[in-house]
């Protein structure tokens, strides 16, 4: 038989998702995002990151959960960080002579 993840487990596991998809705080998601945690283990985790003060629920929409400042704070030091790093901006080239465009004839 296997064991079930703990409660506080399966919090980190919808944490990751939000760090996965870059959320910010305040920034939500809703349940259809969270597809690869299984649904015998959703609602404990989401009670743990709940009572972390990780999440919160939303008051109109109980499948949207918006991510708190210590959520991301979790998130990022649970290993998460690296995933949620922004990755450097492409250089911008202006070019003034098209010839120089290489494939292009004129």
């Amino acid at each position: 038989m296997t064991q079930k993840p703990s409660d506080e487990d399966v919090g980190r596991q919808i944490l990751g998702i939000f760090m996965q998809h870059k959320v910010r705080p305040s920034g939500t998601l809703r349940r259809n995002n969270f597809i690869d945690v299984r649904d015998a283990d959703f609602q404990r985790g989401l009670n743990k990151a709940v009572e972390n003060n990780w999440l919160k629920i939303k008051l109109r929409d109980r499948y949207t959960y918006e991510l708190t400042e210590a959520g991301l704070a979790a998130g990022m030091s649970a290993g998460s960080a690296s995933s949620f790093q922004s990755s450097p901006r492409p250089s911008v080239v202006t070019l003034t002579d098209p010839s120089v465009i290489p494939g292009r004839e004129l």
